[in-house]
């Protein structure tokens, strides 16, 4: 099942890519917000960039994809807004510690890989696809099991 999610989840990106061509830039490593360049080089060390996008230059978000097939969203000053795993869990010091440690502490077994700023909070989806709704301080306000 989360082979399936995962593959449908790269052909999602790979469509808003190719939809969203139009206003949409490929750009270099160097070109991203410094802050999302140093987010990828302290949270996912020695893992390449494999493209980054920048999308419309009003709201300037920028999606990078790194060739371990992690995905991550930028907004125009370098935060993170989504970041999604394929192939292991979310470093922990990514995401933030209140969700960390509750992930950690009642789902031992269940990695966080993926998590959205949304709503002034924090979407998180486990490898059971069980997802948590956090609000912005870590604590739990809801789940979809």
């Amino acid at each position: 099942m989360k082979q399936i999610s995962s593959f449908v989840q790269a052909i999602a990106n790979k469509i808003h890519s190719v939809i969203g061509c139009s206003n949409s830039k490929t750009v270099l490593e160097e070109q991203l917000p410094v802050s999302a360049q140093l987010f990828v080089q302290n949270h996912f060390r020695g893992k390449a960039i494999a493209s980054a996008e920048r999308y419309n230059e009003v709201d300037g978000k920028y999606d990078v994809n790194l060739k371990d097939g992690t995905f991550i969203s930028f907004d125009h000053n370098g935060s993170w807004s989504t970041i999604q795993c394929q192939r292991e869990a979310i470093p922990m010091m990514a995401v933030p510690i209140a969700i960390s440690l509750f992930v950690k502490s009642r789902c031992p077994a269940h990695d966080e890989v993926r998590i959205d700023k949304v709503n002034g909070g924090y979407a998180v989806q486990l490898y059971n696809d069980v997802t948590y709704i956090f609000n912005k301080n870590g604590l739990i306000s809801n789940y979809n099991a």
